[in-house]
């Protein structure tokens, strides 16, 4: 699969699972989260989902949801997507968002030092 296929196919699944885990799900724990970023691989075989969420303790809880609904969320984005071959998916938590949120507090930090 081309690069430009494979990214295309990266934006539709982020698109579509979004949608399904806003809307379909009932699942409390997976209420909050938002999907950061898909990687799937060259021969489609496999997904890796990053996923985001406000608070640690929740991160765990809302990956044992999202583990809970896999085959209902792969099925739904089968239905949606109208692919030969639905990847399987993998759900890793993504704290980069916290991360950065802590590095930007720091520079500001310093920023305000220097400047008085």
């Amino acid at each position: 699969m081309s690069k430009f296929h494979q990214e295309r196919l990266n934006v539709l699944i982020k698109q579509n699972l979004s949608k399904i885990v806003r809307f379909d799900l009932r699942d409390k724990r997976v209420k909050n989260i938002t999907i950061e970023k898909v990687d799937v691989s060259p021969d489609m075989h496999y997904a890796t989902i990053y996923f985001s969420i406000f608070g640690d303790k929740e991160s765990k809880y809302a990956h044992k949801g999202l583990n809970r609904a896999k085959k209902y969320i792969r099925m739904r984005l089968a239905k949606t997507l109208n692919l030969r071959y639905t990847p399987e998916l993998n759900f890793v938590y993504d704290n980069i968002p916290k991360d950065a949120h802590s590095i930007e507090l720091l520079i500001e930090k310093e920023r305000k030092k220097y400047e008085d």
